[in-house]
């Protein structure tokens, strides 16, 4: 393997940038088309919740033989961090994911573009709802990561299948347990970037309120913590964990027996 592959996996790269567009393309496509509705938070928290599920499961459907599907920078890094991912490749996982967060945000508006007079771009990103508190955000959106890496863990380090529709239910359930609270993001590129997009096409600041610092930052802190919970709790694969460090390959979601 040349130095230059093993810092940039090109078929890993393209992988974890199409899968993360396709995660963007349901999942903020449904929050526009969602928003154009009159109805109340109730009513669209399980269509809500169940797009971004199937989102995360398409696009784990699309990639995991490639790339292991992780379309999520802080499962890139839970992964890094528990030895499933190998950290030179870390940086391209998380460039990818940042990319087609990008790309899929910008086909979504274009696609609804005839709506954005009723329902502003800004909804790309999560925000506020029920809670407005400092400490009760952080913690939800800590929880939900938690939540969400310890399913994932479970998934690969258990064997349980078919791992993309298990990972895409369990993310349907967490939005519905905590999107009203402040939308469950959950995954630091598919809000950060689609929310600056959003607000350089409507030409609003987006970075006013500082609730954005806490669905891009306090998401690693939850997929770190359930790793290491994980690891330390119930125990991981440690043979194969050495074999995967060593082999330079990640555990994807759909090809783990």
């Amino acid at each position: 393997m040349s130095r230059f592959s093993q810092y940039f996996p090109a078929r890993k790269f393209f992988a974890e940038l199409f899968g993360t567009m396709v995660l963007v393309l349901i999942a903020k496509g449904a929050a526009i088309a969602l928003s154009t509705d009159k109805s109340g938070l109730a009513i669209k928290s399980l269509p809500g919740s169940l797009s971004g599920g199937m989102g995360v499961m398409m696009g784990i459907l699309i990639t995991g033989g490639t790339s292991g599907g992780h379309i999520n920078p802080c499962v890139s890094l839970a992964m890094a961090v528990g030895g499933r991912l190998p950290w030179v490749e870390l940086p391209a996982y998380i460039i990818a994911q940042l990319i087609g967060a990008g790309a899929g945000a910008v086909i979504v508006l274009i696609c609804y573009i005839d709506s954005l007079e009723m329902v502003s771009p800004t909804i790309l990103g999560s925000s506020q709802g029920l809670s407005s508190s400092g400490f009760p955000l952080v913690l939800d959106q800590f929880v939900a990561s938690y939540l969400l890496l310890m399913c994932i863990i479970s998934v690969v380090e258990q064997g349980h299948q078919p791992g993309g529709l298990l990972v895409g239910l369990s993310v349907a359930g967490i939005g519905l347990g905590y999107g009203g609270n402040a939308g469950a993001a959950m995954n630091p590129a598919v809000d950060f970037i689609p929310r600056i997009i959003g607000g350089i096409w409507s030409g609003i600041n987006v970075f006013n309120n500082l609730f954005f610092l806490v669905p891009l930052l306090v998401p690693f802190v939850g997929g770190v913590a359930a790793m290491l919970t994980y690891r330390f709790l119930i125990g991981l694969n440690e043979e194969s964990s050495s074999d995967k460090a060593e082999e330079h390959e990640d555990v994807p979601l759909e090809n783990k027996a």
